[in-house]
């Protein structure tokens, strides 16, 4: 039995494909998805809630506005 990511790849069925492949809008839009799973670990890292609570706080970490907060903040 494979493990860690061949066998979630083998799991879904997923073929080998070159990100070239995809159209940009498609790339952003998986891109998202990775970008709200990071600000979801980070928003339960810091402890136990209510999941409405998390889902608020995280909801207000991935607007378009946020994200242009962090970029500019982390630069600075």
């Amino acid at each position: 039995m494979e493990t860690g990511l061949n066998a979630f790849k083998e799991a879904l069925h997923l073929k080998h494909v070159e990100a070239g492949e995809y159209s940009p809008l498609a790339l952003a839009y998986i891109g998202d998805a990775v970008y709200e799973l990071a600000i979801r670990t980070l928003v339960m890292n810091r402890g136990n809630m209510q999941a409405n609570k998390m889902h608020k706080k995280t909801a207000n970490l991935v607007k378009a506005d946020a994200q242009v907060f962090i970029c500019f903040w982390r630069k600075s």
